[in-house]
């Protein structure tokens, strides 16, 4: 039962590797591209949010990040980290 299963897994890996698109985040080498470089502003704001999850689970909205880098591009944001402020 064991081995019907592994094989099962071992197919439908096959399956969707078969139909995955290419990478967008490598070079021709598999090194790692930056997607950000050359985003400014507004673009580069919507690439952070649109690629984390973790933002997207903090500020919901994307226009509320975009407004929060705003305020912290311009020195107006403070983060608490533990006893720290940065």
């Amino acid at each position: 039962m064991e081995f019907a299963q592994e094989r099962a897994k071992k197919d439908m890996l096959a399956k969707f590797q078969k139909h995955a698109p290419e990478s967008v985040g490598q070079d021709d080498n598999g090194e790692e591209l930056d997607t950000l470089a050359g985003l400014e502003g507004d673009e580069l704001y919507k690439a952070e949010f649109s690629n984390d999850a973790a933002l997207k689970e903090e500020f919901k909205v994307i226009d509320r990040y975009i407004a929060f880098r705003k305020a912290q591009d311009a020195g107006q944001v403070k983060i608490l980290k533990g006893k720290e402020i940065e």
